[in-house]
């Protein structure tokens, strides 16, 4: 029952911490940002894992729970394997492709600071060098 708890406890935290990071410039976003991103990671779909792995947790967590309170397998079987399709992706995001603007922090970033034209591009004074994408 502890190992539920955990999973269900864990999952929510992971998906707290990244949507914080990707959307928010609090102080606790700063520090998460440093903590857990590199110049290698930053905007590829790598950023993508930890959300994925979270939910996954989350709702293996649902899951075991509703087994345990004894619902029938039908309904507990739901969110286990919705949890059990985020590890594939997960898997897929280890790729290096970049993420999708609406999940890439970079892109948030700069989306919030003014750093894009109108079509959304970095303004030349705010593109990358061209060493960091590759």
């Amino acid at each position: 029952m502890i190992a539920i708890v955990g999973l269900i406890l864990v999952g929510p935290f992971g998906l707290y911490s990244w949507y914080t990071q990707t959307y928010t410039d609090s102080s606790s976003a700063s520090l998460w940002r440093r903590m857990s991103t590199s110049p290698q990671t930053l905007g590829k779909s790598s950023t993508l894992f930890k959300p994925l792995l979270s939910l996954l947790f989350t709702l293996l967590g649902v899951g075991m729970l509703l087994d345990k309170i004894g619902f029938p397998p039908h309904i507990f079987l739901i969110p286990v394997a919705l949890g059990f399709l985020c590890l594939p992706l997960a898997v897929i995001c280890l790729l290096p492709f970049r993420a999708p603007r609406f999940v890439n922090m970079e892109y948030q970033y700069m989306k919030r600071h003014g750093m894009l034209d109108k079509n959304g591009d970095p303004l030349p004074q705010f593109e990358l060098s061209k060493e960091e994408d590759s």
